[in-house]
Order: structure tokens, then sequence, then C-alpha cells
């Protein structure tokens, strides 16, 4: 009978364990339906954006502040939603899941894992996080705003990558000569909009 309450103890002691693990971090689940990645690239006169989805995700929360968490984005499903010509659209979108930019086809998800996070003060938080696009991944640090309405964790960010960090060098002007007002510029913009369920 002592053996049977023994094993019983341990059995308890080792569920609390794997319980408070996350150090009273409440894991929430990314609604796909409800998050979206704004992105804008340029050339020296004009550039274009567009979106790409989130394929899955989560974030770890803790009193309203987020302590962790990962995503990953679906490239396939990027748009361009500033060319109304169909035919141009395509055109443009093709031309960016091709190997010359994304190389969708190889490389059909991109991911980032938040490394570090700084304190919640007024609603916002600096991050870094790892961001793999290629297979090659580079430290980004940018601030988040942060807020829980009915349960649900909302956070957004803006920032900005080198894409030649990623390998992904079309038409710059760090790796080709002569390109003039076809150049495009190294940088993409990004802005980020996180809705947990």
């Amino acid at each position: 009978m002592k053996n049977i309450i023994k094993i019983c103890l341990i059995a308890l002691v080792a569920m609390v364990g794997i319980y408070a693990m996350p150090n009273g971090n409440t894991k929430k689940t990314i609604d796909t339906a409800k998050s979206l990645v704004k992105w804008e690239g340029k050339k020296v006169v004009y550039g274009h954006n567009g979106t790409v989805s989130i394929k899955e995700g989560s974030l770890l929360i803790s009193k309203g502040k987020i302590n962790g968490g990962s995503f990953v984005i679906d490239m396939t499903s990027l748009k361009c939603t500033d060319i109304e010509d169909q035919a141009k659209n395509a055109n443009l979108i093709g031309h960016l899941k091709d190997a010359d930019f994304f190389d969708v086809a190889k490389y059909p998800t991109s991911k980032l894992v938040i490394k570090k996070i700084g304190e919640l003060k007024d609603g916002v938080q600096t991050i870094t996080a790892d961001l793999t696009i290629k297979d090659k991944t580079n430290p980004i640090t940018f601030s988040t705003s942060v807020k829980t309405v009915g349960g649900k964790v909302m956070a957004g960010a803006k920032f900005s990558i080198d894409r030649t960090k990623y390998d992904i060098r079309y038409g710059s002007d760090s790796f080709f000569d002569n390109l003039g007002d076809k150049a495009i510029k190294n940088e993409i913009n990004f802005e980020v909009s996180l809705v947990s369920k």
C-alpha cells in the first residue's frame, strides 16, 4: 500500500512539474484566419506591396506579456495588392515566387522564432527574434504592441530586413552594376498583425 501511495505521489509531482514548466505562461494558438503579414518592396522610383498568410504559430503569454513563441509564414500565399491588372499582378507574383527571389517551390515556408523579450511598458515590448527565409537565419529586433481583449491576445509589429542577407540578390545594386532606376532596394518592410484564438 505504501508503495502505491509513493508511486502516486511521484506521478503527481511529475505532472505538476510538467504544467509548471512554462513558468506560469499560457500558450495561445495564433488564429491564422485573423492574422496577417503585409510586405512592401521598393525600386528607386516606385514600389509594390502585398500580403502573405501565417500558416501556424503560437505565443507564450503571462500577465499580458509575450514571453516567447513562433510562427510559420506560408510563402505560397504571397499576394500583391497594389496592381489591379491581373496579368501584370500574376507576372510580379510569379517572379517573386521564382528562384530570383523567394524560390517558393524549394522554400515554401519562412519562420520567425522569438529569442529574447523586453519588459512590457505602456503596451509595448522589445523583441529579438530569429527570422528564417530560404534556410538563412538572421536576428531581428523590433518593438511590438501587445493587448488582451476578451481573452484574445493581439500583437502588432513593423520591421525591415536586408533581403540580401537571405540570399535574395536580384536587382540589388550591392551586387550588380549599372542598374540605374531598375535597381530594387535591399530593404523589405513588413507589418505583422497577430491575433490569438
